[in-house]
């Protein structure tokens, strides 16, 4: 199975941009954890693992008899969320480097198998949500947390965020994914055997500046692909970044992000 072109950067490169989603999500995230009624001794299992900002509250959650099994495909991924889990001395999480697709290669079943914005990157979701299905324990959890990209928005419109948007949304696309794929996440549970379905939506609403900038920091991390796949020049990446600087971060604009699903089932 061919590895998903990633847009964003890794890395300590993206820490800041991945810190502030993190926040921003928070508190839809931490619903929907609840709803998973993780408990002390429970094995779980993280599908890339990002900055591990999730994985930490999923691993304060189960501790101290439970264990996080966190994967990623890439090591600089895996490096800093290795380094999360040291500053907030969390000892119960082990990693491994290795992608969605190689699932079948980890050893071990899971209580819970959850993954966050993992999907949209995936040139084949339901493969890959079919791997992690066979990796729950029989009553155990799969659960996961999808956006639909092209939901972010800002009003009043800012034409350069709409631009950036865009460009993401079509350079996905371009690399076998779909930038859209949470609101699809419904019926590909139930193709995979998934039952006692349980779905919502989740979508902030950004006003701070801090927060809003996620959107030029995203712009930022995203424009060098933009630009090597020729979907836009350097200058207009560079202008782009700027006016959502000035019409998005620095204004009174309200930020709308992506509408995140929210859906979880039973093996």
């Amino acid at each position: 199975m061919s590895q998903p072109r990633y847009v964003a950067s890794v890395g300590d490169d993206d820490k800041e941009r991945l810190a502030i989603q993190h926040e921003s999500f928070l508190s839809g995230t931490e619903q929907f954890l609840t709803k998973l009624n993780l408990q002390d001794g429970m094995n779980v299992l993280v599908v890339g693992c990002g900055g591990g900002d999730e994985t930490a509250m999923i691993a304060k959650k189960i501790r101290p008899t439970g264990t996080v099994t966190a994967i990623d495909i890439s090591l600089d991924q895996i490096n800093v969320c290795r380094e999360k889990m040291n500053e907030e001395k969390i000892n119960n999480v082990r990693f491994k480097t290795l992608a969605a697709e190689g699932l079948k290669e980890l050893i071990g079943m899971f209580d819970v198998v959850y993954c966050r914005m993992l999907l949209v990157h995936v040139a084949k979701p339901r493969e890959v949500l079919s791997l992690m299905m066979k990796k729950v324990k029989n009553g155990g959890i799969l659960a996961c947390e999808e956006p639909d990209i092209s939901t972010c928005f800002t009003a009043p419109e800012s034409p350069a965020f709409k631009k950036h948007i865009g460009l993401l949304c079509e350079f996905i696309r371009k690399s076998g994914c779909d930038p859209d794929l949470g609101s699809k996440t419904y019926q590909i549970f139930q193709e995979i055997g998934c039952s006692n379905i349980s779905i919502d939506f989740f979508q902030p609403a950004i006003t701070e500046s801090r927060l809003k900038k996620a959107s030029s920091l995203s712009a930022i991390s995203c424009g060098p692909q933009y630009i090597l796949a020729g979907l836009a020049t350097e200058s207009e990446v560079n202008n782009m970044i700027n006016e959502i600087e000035i019409d998005v971060v620095q204004s009174n604009t309200l930020l709308g992000q992506c509408r995140m699903t929210q859906i979880f089932g039973r093996k």
